[in-house]
């Protein structure tokens, strides 16, 4: 990978996560350029091979994280942030990322249900997904479960799997 793109990928995590953390959003005036920087970038500097590595890093990213944000898990900044990081890490390792990023993600929302108190909750409104879920993949009509109303900054949980595919030779980060 790239140190231009890499580095790219950790300065906007840092500031979307501070934007999170903050304001409890992602603005696209941040997260919209990002994307088309590092499409160019990777266009400029790998020309197609790279362009096409960094769109396909945009799509599968995004594409993970779009389940969520039909169902109202995540954020439509989170999703347009990791299509973004996507972008600037290219393919395979935007897909790590992304996976990466949704463990962390889970376990964010655990520690902070813990954390109000709310794990209880949490858990039996997950229990109540799972159910509805494979309700609907049998074709059964059954009420969508009512969200848990805990929200959790996202953005931090992609910060995070950034770092660590950037840092990590072993997960594809720099040799």
């Amino acid at each position: 990978m790239n140190h231009w793109m890499t580095g790219g990928a950790v300065v906007l995590c840092g500031l979307a996560t501070w934007w999170d953390l903050r304001y409890r959003r992602i603005p696209n005036g941040l997260t919209l350029p990002a994307l088309g920087i590092a499409l160019c970038l990777h266009g400029a500097t790998e020309a197609g091979p790279g362009l096409l590595l960094s769109a396909g890093g945009a799509l599968a990213a995004g594409a993970l994280l779009l389940p969520g944000y039909v169902m109202r898990f995540t954020g439509a900044g989170d999703v347009k942030l990791l299509m973004a990081v996507g972008a600037f890490l290219g393919f395979p390792q935007a897909l790590l990322a992304g996976l990466i990023a949704l463990v962390l993600g889970g376990v964010l929302g655990l520690l902070t249900a813990a954390r109000f108190g709310r794990l209880g909750h949490v858990m039996s409104r997950s229990l109540g997904l799972a159910r509805w879920l494979a309700h609907r993949a049998k074709g059964s009509p059954l009420a969508r479960p009512t969200p848990s109303g805990l929200r959790v900054p996202f953005g931090v949980a992609i910060a995070l799997a950034t770092v660590l595919v950037v840092l990590l030779p072993g997960l594809g980060g720099s040799r």
